[in-house]
């Protein structure tokens, strides 16, 4: 090989080399600032989910008769009672991840098994098809529930579960009107334990990531208080 091919090659693979040291860096560094931020919230890392926890939040995401997903990176906030956990959601198949999925486990609840998630607002005919098509992905967690005297509650959310009157028992008009004001809920409960995460059909408002976890959390405790 002539000199300044190898000299070509070399500098190739020293700019490849460079270039996955400074991606190596930045990953890095972006865990370091996700774990500083987190830590500010009070969460701790963890290796694993204790087993029991992991079993019924994967038990809470299945759709199917065979587990979909494993947890991956997660996070633990402990308080006197109550424990509050933030993890990241991966399919099986590799095809996606759900970050900053959050967990809350406390023995105030007493929750029926159902699925509460957003609807589209809005009066036209692609919100219309948009809502039907969530309401048929919906179903596959159970029925969905019609609460049409509750028209506040109902143009910003889908209910689906399989037992239909533990579930209208436990939403009373006072729980019913406190959801009614939040937006973009995905929540699955069961038992002690509810997961929420913010799901919005189009792009998410610019937010940091130690500002946008500061928010779920928040809305995440704040299910917890009109839950219990």
């Amino acid at each position: 090989m002539p000199d300044h091919m190898v000299i070509v090659v070399l500098a190739v693979g020293l700019l490849v080399a460079f270039l996955i040291y400074k991606g190596t860096l930045s990953a890095r560094e972006a865990r370091g600032e996700k774990r500083r931020g987190l830590r500010a919230l009070g969460f701790e890392p963890v290796a694993s989910l204790p087993p029991d926890v992991a079993e019924a939040i994967l038990a809470l995401h299945q759709q199917g008769k065979k587990p979909e997903h494993t947890i991956g990176e997660a996070f633990e906030r402990r308080g006197s009672a109550d424990e509050l956990y933030l993890y990241d959601l991966r399919s099986k198949s590799g095809d996606s991840v759900r970050h900053g999925v959050i967990a809350i486990r406390s023995p105030r609840l007493k929750l029926p098994r159902m699925t509460i998630f957003p609807r589209l607002e809005g009066e036209g005919r692609l919100s219309a098809l948009g809502n039907l098509l969530i309401k048929k992905l919906g179903q596959r967690h159970g029925r969905t529930l019609d609460f049409a005297a509750h028209p506040h509650f109902a143009r910003r959310h889908f209910v689906s579960g399989a037992n239909e009157q533990p579930i209208r028992r436990f939403l009373t008009d006072r729980r019913l009107d406190r959801l009614a004001e939040m937006k973009h809920m995905g929540v699955e409960t069961d038992g002690d334990l509810f997961t929420y995460e913010e799901i919005h059909f189009g792009r998410r408002k610019h937010e940091g990531p130690r500002a946008r976890t500061a928010h779920d959390v928040e809305r995440a405790e704040e299910l917890l208080r009109v839950f219990g």
